[in-house]
């Protein structure tokens, strides 16, 4: 949630913003569950890192690369800690 805030505030686009509420609702939903379900946090890691190697594929590399990487890195990590 860190990075697209700073791309946020960077890059002034609404990628970065849809990105952070993506990671806000994932975390509602992970505090709500009772008990608790990681699966969805899963499923959101695999989709944020989906739509981030397609960004670099189509997009290219931003001017922040070490945002990009986190972007990147972040979501797959996300995966097997939930």
């Amino acid at each position: 949630m860190a990075t697209n805030v700073a791309f946020l505030f960077l890059v002034h686009s609404g990628g970065p913003f849809i990105g952070l509420m993506f990671y806000l609702a994932l975390l509602v939903i992970v505090w709500r569950e009772q008990p608790s379900d990681y699966r969805p946090v899963v499923m959101g890691g695999l989709i944020g890192l989906v739509i981030h190697v397609v960004e670099v594929v189509f997009v290219g590399w931003s001017i922040y690369p070490l945002l990009m990487v986190l972007n990147l890195i972040l979501p797959a990590v996300l995966v097997p800690v939930a």
